[in-house]
């Protein structure tokens, strides 16, 4: 007998508990927010058990775990919502430090 992947869809709505663990990623942000907004918007996050990441991984997974919601629902062009777009918007002035010395970032 040949054995046949499951694709992501597929393993993702067996009715098994899952964990997703994120790593950090700095710029990599958004890539996370927009797996997770993509795997929430399609409904594939119902199982989801556990939650983990580093840095940027773990702050997405605590705007997920707060039950935010990354994108907004529907079949056209993802477009975060407007809470999700509050939450992750940052001005440069409040992450990078200027001065001169031992650390670029606050």
């Amino acid at each position: 007998l040949a054995y046949t992947m499951p694709t992501l869809r597929q393993w993702l709505t067996t009715p098994e508990a899952f964990d997703c663990a994120m790593n950090p990623s700095f710029l990599g942000f958004p890539t996370h927010v927009g797996c997770l907004g993509a795997l929430q918007r399609e409904d594939l996050l119902g199982e989801l058990v556990g939650l983990a990441g580093a840095s940027a991984g773990s702050m997405c997974g605590a705007l997920i775990a707060s039950g935010m919601v990354v994108l907004e629902p529907g079949a056209g062009e993802p477009e975060l919502t407007k809470e999700m777009a509050e939450a992750i918007t940052v001005d440069p002035k409040d992450a990078l430090d200027p001065k001169p010395g031992l650390g670029v970032f606050r």
